[in-house]
């Protein structure tokens, strides 16, 4: 696989704050048998930008991860941003509290994604993946056109296509326009949805063993504790589901997925995505079934080796 980059709405470290972007970090951080993470792009979605990369990089921070991260879109273009903390707080001006004890201590890159991308050579190739509200990726289409033949291929993680209870999701609602410049640019997109991404779930005791891992166990450990009381406490669901990181383990491990060729659609008002007509040619493919059990034995692997590595040095102390 081509280098990757990853478009995130991170929120570990928000009181209240969803941790599926942190988790997917983490199972990134783990990885040995490809290519690498070049960079982090953060947009705003499940917080404020500032908020979302206060935590991205405290992430890296935990992790130990030397890579760049570029703050992006603060808002759609075309509307207000409505933030997933807000929706979860109930309250459209709640304040994003930070929980922990100090601040990130790296520094947020000061040129832009697009920018960084354009400054690599031209032979730089690399895939996207996207986990937040589409609108840096549109940015990077829109305002630095040549960077779309530099990108081998787009996973992320949104939509609702199937079934007769489809709603728009929160990605997608965010900002519509966005998402129908990615279905129309012709690069090749898979799309983790919504559909596939509900029937996953962690529970408190999947985390235990977090805690054996020094401040980054706990930080983990803390926040998704914290999630999961949150999803209990508004939705009365135990655990928590973990929707972007199926997105990642699914581009590492494409066997663990079936996929479908689609038109896609978009409700430029709403959010609510369709499938036009189903086309095995189409560039555009969605999830349509999964191995549950084998994306969750990836994934926690994944996680305690990222853990297990950071945690070393204070270990050896």
């Amino acid at each position: 696989m081509s280098t990757l980059i990853i478009d995130v709405d991170t929120a570990l470290g928000i009181e209240g704050g969803d941790i599926d972007d942190a988790l997917m970090i983490a199972y990134l951080a783990g990885q040995s048998n490809w290519a690498g993470l070049a960079g982090i792009s953060v947009v705003a979605g499940n917080v404020s930008l500032s908020s979302g990369v206060k935590s991205t990089l405290y992430i890296c921070d935990l992790l130990g991860l030397d890579v760049p991260v570029f703050p992006g879109a603060a808002a759609p273009a075309d509307r207000p941003l409505k933030t997933g903390h807000s929706l979860v707080m109930g309250n459209a001006n709640s304040d994003e509290k930070w929980i922990f004890s100090h601040n990130p201590v790296r520094e947020p890159e000061t040129m832009s994604f697009g920018e960084w991308v354009g400054h690599q050579d031209p032979s730089f190739r690399f895939t996207l993946l996207a986990t937040g509200p589409m609108t840096n990726v549109a940015d990077l289409l829109l305002n630095h056109p040549s960077c779309k033949y530099q990108i081998e291929q787009i996973v992320s993680m949104g939509g609702w296509f199937f079934g007769e209870e489809r709603h728009p999701e929160f990605n997608m609602m965010v900002d519509p326009p966005a998402v129908s410049t990615v279905f129309q640019s012709g690069i090749p997109l898979t799309i983790v949805p919504l559909e596939m991404t509900l029937k996953t779930c962690l529970m408190p005791d999947d985390i235990v063993q977090w805690l054996n891992y020094g401040e980054v166990g706990q930080a983990f450990h803390d926040g998704t504790l914290s999630w999961m009381s949150q999803m209990k406490s508004i939705r009365g669901q135990e655990g928590c589901h973990l929707h972007d990181p199926l997105a990642a383990v699914a581009l590492l491990h494409p066997e663990i997925i079936e996929t479908v060729g689609i038109i896609p659609s978009i409700d430029l008002k709403t959010g609510k995505t369709d499938v036009l007509s189903e086309d095995p040619h189409s560039v555009v493919r969605v999830a349509r079934s999964f191995d549950n059990a084998k994306f969750q034995e990836l994934l926690l692997k994944g996680i305690g080796v990222a853990f297990e590595t950071a945690s070393r040095p204070a270990l050896l102390e």
